[in-house]
């Protein structure tokens, strides 16, 4: 982070991360939801731009200026956070990086590799827009008041474009989602409660994936693989 850098952070509360940011020269924007807390930033820092919006339903692109390369912070509430990220990963608008403060176990999923238990849908989602580093763990003490869970701080560095390009988003997500619809069982099990026998038998005979793997097994390559696939039967049908 230097001067003279867009910034967009979400959430600011009373300002601690937001008083950084200014002190080094950023340009910030924030998006903050709670109107008391928008009377203290406003009040603190006058040249902070505050857009009364919900992040977790909105566009950003459609608030913030479209010509410039923006960096995003936020100590993301836990309830809404995941929700938060898949908007801006999925935003028009131009992103260098993310850092983002969220629930540990969400960050650990979001950071979960090929095999690791606790691999998901959502690792896959993330993954497929860039690549993701844990920064810190942050215990619960470092807050007031503590929370009933422990924090961690991760960064995501953007893809020039999504893994699954040129293939649609819509199809990646209803294949990702498919894929842990059991996590527990064998991938062709899991495909069943989603696509028609058909549309699995392509799937796998196209995609060269191994339909006996467990699906945190499945690389995101593969995983691209099979919307691939996918969308070859769409064009073709």
């Amino acid at each position: 982070m230097q001067k003279g850098d867009s910034v967009l952070e979400i959430g600011p509360g009373q300002g601690a991360l937001t008083k950084a940011l200014v002190e080094i020269g950023a340009e910030v924007t924030v998006i903050e939801i709670d109107p008391d807390m928008q009377d203290v930033i406003g009040r603190d820092f006058p040249s902070v731009r505050v857009i009364d919006a919900d992040a977790s339903a909105v566009d950003v692109a459609t608030l913030l200026d479209r010509s410039k390369q923006w960096k995003c912070l936020s100590n993301l509430p836990y309830n809404v956070g995941t929700k938060i990220i898949q908007n801006l990963l999925t935003s028009t608008l131009s992103f260098t990086g993310f850092t983002f403060m969220l629930q540990k176990e969400v960050g650990m999923r979001m950071l979960a590799s090929q095999g690791d238990r606790v691999r998901g849908s959502l690792s896959n989602f993330v993954q497929a827009f860039g690549s993701v580093q844990k920064v810190c763990l942050v215990p619960p003490g470092a807050f007031f008041p503590p929370p009933n869970v422990d924090s961690i701080v991760i960064q995501i560095t953007p893809f020039d474009q999504p893994v699954f390009s040129p293939c649609s988003l819509n199809s990646f997500e209803e294949v990702n989602r498919a894929l842990f619809a059991q996590p527990r069982k064998a991938i062709r099990n899991s495909l069943k409660k989603n696509f028609s026998k058909e549309e699995v038998q392509i799937l796998e005979e196209k995609s060269g994936v191994d339909f006996g793997l467990r699906p945190a097994h499945v690389s995101l390559s593969q995983v691209v693989d099979l919307v691939t696939a996918l969308e070859e039967y769409i064009r073709k049908r």
